[in-house]
């Protein structure tokens, strides 16, 4: 743990808070709704539009809606979510073990779970997991990022803190054995059309039909920012 401690440390201290940071926020935020749009398309569960269920059956949109980022490091989505509404709060490696420790809260108090760029690190994500369903409320959702190994295992122990490695499929399993319902994995493009994440082998043309964002020759917006990695999206049940 203090390894990864030092090692994660050293990364954060990389960033530092500047406008590219923001920007990257902001793309995120943006990107997930997109997802969201496209995961659970006959749900009223958006990010910008979380219903909540009173005890009389009927729907409160008014209250302050609650995000838990996990892993969140120098915690660059916090303006993005608190622009939206979103009282938000989190957990780092300095704050739990991911592996051992329960999350200090309540059950059912989050609307969403994010965790970008986590699950890798951890090599049982049973606790992550079982905590992460037991504090979203009932119809909330959690949103993971990974590696995707199919497209990435020439690079994935480059970082000796990646210990366990993930396809869409074991992700999507993974999340359903656990509880989740509506498991769902998508390429981790970021602002891309609907058809760049659906249709034939979306994660074969993300990355080598996608050009590298930084590529000398013109390229359309929306065909930039190839990508090896996954976004996973999954809800609690209801009745839970």
């Amino acid at each position: 743990m203090t390894l990864k401690r030092k090692y994660f440390d050293s990364l954060i201290s990389t960033y530092g808070q500047n406008n590219a940071r923001s920007a990257l926020a902001e793309r995120e935020l943006v990107t997930l709704q997109r997802l969201l749009g496209l995961a659970f398309k006959k749900s009223s569960l958006s990010i910008e539009s979380v219903q909540r269920s009173t005890s009389s059956g009927s729907s409160d949109t008014s209250s302050i809606r609650s995000v838990l980022d996990l892993g969140s490091g120098d915690q660059f989505l916090k303006p993005s979510f608190q622009k939206r509404n979103f009282a938000y709060s989190s957990l780092d490696i300095t704050d739990c073990n991911f592996e051992s420790d329960m999350f200090p809260y309540p059950d059912c108090t989050f609307d969403c779970v994010v965790s970008l760029a986590v699950i890798e690190h951890l090599s049982d994500p049973s606790i992550f997991l079982g905590e992460s369903l037991r504090v979203l409320r009932p119809g909330g959702f959690i949103w993971l990022s990974t590696p995707n190994w199919h497209h990435y295992f020439h690079k994935f122990y480059d970082d000796y803190t990646h210990v366990k490695p993930y396809t869409p499929t074991s992700l999507v399993k993974l999340l359903s054995d656990f509880g989740f319902e509506h498991s769902v994995a998508y390429p981790s493009l970021r602002c891309k059309p609907a058809w760049s994440y659906i249709g034939p082998y979306p994660f074969f043309r993300a990355k080598y039909m996608f050009f590298p964002g930084n590529a000398k020759f013109p390229a359309p917006p929306f065909l930039k920012g190839k990508t090896c990695g996954i976004f996973a999206l999954a809800k609690k049940p209801r009745g839970s």
